[in-house]
């Protein structure tokens, strides 16, 4: 099979770059790539907080009246109405739970997704450039550049680094990833059938020197 996993890479890429473009029941900044895994736990643990604030406030028994007028102005006389004024309360601690769940749940997707991809790899290898010091030739191509692994390099276990390596870099929020190729907005990754040569492109014309420069910079040395 000459291609393999050309879509995962694309496919994430979007959805880093879009972040927040989620359906309008998940709150703001809580998708998966809006933010690290750490930082989304650190956000439920603030909302969390905030709502036991509120719902410390809130109490069921608590009732406060007002005079509320006829909807006929001809009648004079004013109903009693009875309110609970610590209501709100109640509402912001759901509000500000719901928001802590969203980011526990974006984070343990990042967490779960790591570890599907990172499994056999160890911490210090997850957070390495799959391309350091393993590419012998680098050539343009259109819309980007075909790249020759060195002899010794297993494609499809480089491959698997890539995949890897990205998953670690979600869960970081691409913090410090600024000189991998594979981070490149509209980035795609196809395997040739030579056996050792994998091609890199974006779709993004504004983005094809900077994927030449940094593909050129992981040549062995």
């Amino acid at each position: 099979m000459s291609i393999i996993n050309k879509n995962w890479m694309l496919t994430l890429l979007v959805t880093v770059l879009m972040g927040a473009g989620g359906c309008a029941s998940q709150a703001p900044g809580t998708q998966p790539d809006d933010m690290s895994a750490s930082e989304h736990k650190r956000h439920a643990e603030k909302h969390e907080q905030k709502s036991q604030k509120h719902q410390d406030k809130y109490d069921p028994k608590a009732r406060s009246s007002y005079e509320k007028a006829p909807l006929d102005p001809t009648i004079d006389i004013y109903i009693i109405e009875t309110y609970n004024p610590t209501e709100r309360h109640k509402s912001h601690a759901k509000q500000h739970q719901r928001h802590a769940d969203q980011h526990q749940q974006a984070a343990q997707k990042l967490l779960s997704y790591e570890e599907k991809h990172c499994a056999k790899f160890p911490e210090t290898t997850r957070s390495t450039c799959p391309l350091m010091g393993q590419i012998k030739a680098v050539e343009d191509i259109e819309g980007g550049v075909r790249i020759t692994f060195e002899d010794d390099v297993p494609r499809q276990a480089a491959i698997e680094h890539m995949q890897c390596h990205f998953a670690f870099a979600r869960t970081e929020g691409f913090e410090g990833m600024n000189a991998c190729p594979l981070y490149l907005e509209g980035v795609s990754v196809e395997a040739q059938g030579d056996g050792q040569s994998v091609t890199f492109t974006t779709n993004k014309p504004e983005n094809i020197e900077a994927l030449r420069a940094r593909s050129r910079a992981h040549l062995s040395e």
